[in-house]
């Protein structure tokens, strides 16, 4: 009663459920929302009526996300305009026009809050500046499309190319030569990941397939067919997966351990230091006696980088995204498992955890999201690009506060939710 379909890599059954083709995948429904109106920080109390306000364009969304530098317009494109700006500047001269390519670009407020903010304060750099969105969502590309034509800005200053990675090289004509500004806003932490389980007991590294079971409906019992997810695992050959491996020092239980504590958030007072170290030991300590242990590999970020630094290798990065998650963020693996995906889906306004399951979760309704270690996204990096340009991470915290209007985003308490809010967000920079 069963039809087995042909087993796929871990990643390639997260792209096509995030992704998938113009009529399916997650981010081909209204999953990705946008405000109306700016908020008004400033008449805000404080806190309790910001997490209050954000509750209530919950309730209207329904089943949609709003993104930091949603919430945050126009300040937050803005900071980012600023240190984008000022980068060019210094690398590639006061005269060279400024060429920005942002990958994902939502609902296009990035791309629209930036323009403005150019055109506002240094007309001259905006009268020569064009913008280009690479974006793989079939609704999201029309979305930006009709905003930003409803903005003003033309096909000359700003144009967005539907494509998968794939068609990106010919969509833009070949390789792009002189500096480009790269933007990528909350991308990472959707990109598809692989799964590497180290087998202890065998002493072998095996890499994570998906099979399809399609089940027919039995005649006369009424009994209807349906789809099933199961997940085969096999000995590790996939080169992209072995080379991010071997580059982030995966295939050794150290540099699991490493790796794993990459992802802790960041140190706070001692006690909570303290209290994070103590439960990464226990996780350590549960995963060496266990039987097996796993992994999520980045290998969907290594490939969009790579495919970056080639097409514009005359650049700079700037890419914001989630660092850690909190601990309501819980998996039913999380003792054996490291990385483990957030896996949430929306409705009528109330948000369902998987616990980590993407199988269990209903193919292509569940948004299916990693944390992204800082530190081993440098290493990425560095080898997708050669080495050709140093790079730092910094905390939102801080990059907000070199770049943003602070105050702007400021509540009559002193809250500050641009700078105090989203904690478990960090940004990279090249330099």
């Amino acid at each position: 009663l069963y039809r087995f379909m042909a087993a796929t890599l871990l990643r390639h059954h997260l792209g096509r459920a995030l992704v998938g083709d113009v009529s399916s995948g997650y981010f081909n429904k209204a999953v990705v929302a946008r405000l109306a109106q700016p908020l008004d920080f400033r008449r805000m109390s404080g806190e309790s009526e910001y997490r209050q306000v954000l509750a209530k364009h919950y309730e209207t969304l329904q089943r949609a996300w709003l993104t930091p530098v949603e919430i945050f317009q126009p300040h937050y494109a803005e900071a980012v305009g600023h240190s984008m700006l000022r980068r060019h500047r210094d690398t590639f001269g006061a005269d060279a026009p400024l060429r920005i390519c942002e990958v994902g670009g939502g609902t296009g407020t990035a791309a629209i809050s930036l323009l403005h903010w150019l055109r506002r304060t240094s007309p001259h750099d905006y009268e020569r500046c064009s913008y280009v969105l690479l974006e793989p969502s079939a609704l999201l590309a029309q979305v930006q499309m009709e905003r930003l034509r409803g903005e003003g800005f033309n096909q000359e200053r700003a144009r967005v190319i539907h494509a998968p990675m794939s068609g990106w090289r010919e969509a833009l004509g070949g390789r792009q030569h002189g500096g480009w500004s790269l933007l990528l806003l909350e991308v990472l932490d959707n990109l598809p990941h692989d799964k590497l389980r180290h087998d202890i007991e065998a002493g072998v590294l095996l890499e994570a397939h998906v099979v399809k079971e399609c089940s027919s409906a039995r005649a006369g019992s009424g009994v209807g067919g349906g789809t099933q997810w199961r997940e085969e695992l096999r000995p590790l050959t996939d080169p992209t997966l072995i080379r991010v491996a071997e580059l982030l020092d995966l295939d050794s239980p150290e540099g699991l351990d490493a790796f794993e504590a990459t992802l802790l958030p960041g140190a706070g007072p001692s006690w909570l230091a303290g209290l994070q170290q103590g439960l990464l030991s226990l996780t350590q300590d549960a995963g060496r006696t266990a039987r097996s242990r796993d992994v999520y590999v980045p290998t969907g970020s290594y490939l969009l980088l790579s495919e970056l630094c080639g097409l514009f290798p005359d650049h700079h990065l700037t890419l914001a995204d989630f660092s850690h998650w909190g601990p309501e963020c819980s998996s039913v693996t999380a003792s054996t498992s490291v990385n483990v995906p957030v896996v949430q889906s929306q409705h009528d306004g109330a948000t369902r955890d998987w616990r980590g399951d993407y199988l269990a979760a209903p193919f292509g309704e569940a948004d299916v999201m990693f944390s992204t270690s800082f530190e081993a996204l440098a290493r990425l990096y560095a080898d997708a690009s050669h080495n050709r340009q140093p790079s730092i991470s910094l905390s939102t915290t801080e990059f907000m506060q070199r770049h943003a209007d602070v105050r702007a985003c400021a509540t009559t308490s002193g809250y500050n939710p641009l700078i105090q809010d989203f904690v478990n967000t960090s940004v990279f920079l090249t330099i």
